[in-house]
């Protein structure tokens, strides 16, 4: 009994020799590199002896932008309560959606001229673009054969790209005569 005493005791002050082994390490703490775009610096920073820039013309259009758009939601906000947009409201969602698409100028260089290929993405690009700013009428169709005739480097023709999907109508209103199929489009 008395040694199972003292492989008691034994066992016992190596566990806490062995466990004052194990180092105890601090909990991870949020590094202090300050936000992004705010005027708060680091010690690094502040000592640098580099001119610190504290206006940035891009977060003061950003913070524009949201005010304008948080002013809008209100706007929104009080139409939906009343169940209908009036046309102001419309027409200032228009004007700052046309602006916000205006201002947005990333000064990218320009691949336009690099190839063929690229010229008639360029080309489609452009004239989808005046069917969504309303110069010309909306047409998917015309935009589907705009992007496929740019991937295919404008070797496609209109009359043919039209004329197959005439004859794909034609199969499909046949179809549908021979099944029983109401034609709802007329």
């Amino acid at each position: 009994m008395k040694t199972y005493l003292y492989l008691l005791i034994i066992l016992l002050f190596s566990s806490i020799k062995l466990l004052a082994q194990i180092p105890t390490f601090p909990n991870p703490q949020p590094s202090n590199l300050g936000g992004f775009g705010s005027n708060s610096q680091s010690p690094t920073q502040r000592n640098s002896g580099f001119p610190q820039n504290q206006t940035n013309p891009l977060q003061n259009q950003s913070q524009q932008q949201q005010r304008q758009i948080q002013a809008q939601n209100e706007r929104l906000k009080q139409a939906i309560g009343n169940k209908e947009l009036p046309p102001d409201v419309l027409a200032d969602i228009w004007e700052m959606e046309r602006e916000a698409k205006n201002s947005t100028n990333y000064h990218l260089p320009s691949y336009k001229n690099a190839n063929a290929q690229t010229q008639a993405y360029y080309t489609a690009f452009d004239k989808i673009a005046e069917m969504l700013d309303g110069k010309k009428p909306l047409e998917l169709k015309k935009a589907i054969f705009l992007v496929e005739n740019a991937f295919f480097n404008n070797s496609m023709s209109w009359e043919k790209f039209n004329k197959t999907i005439q004859d794909k109508v034609q199969l499909c209103l046949q179809l549908m005569k021979q099944k029983g199929v109401k034609d709802n489009s007329k």
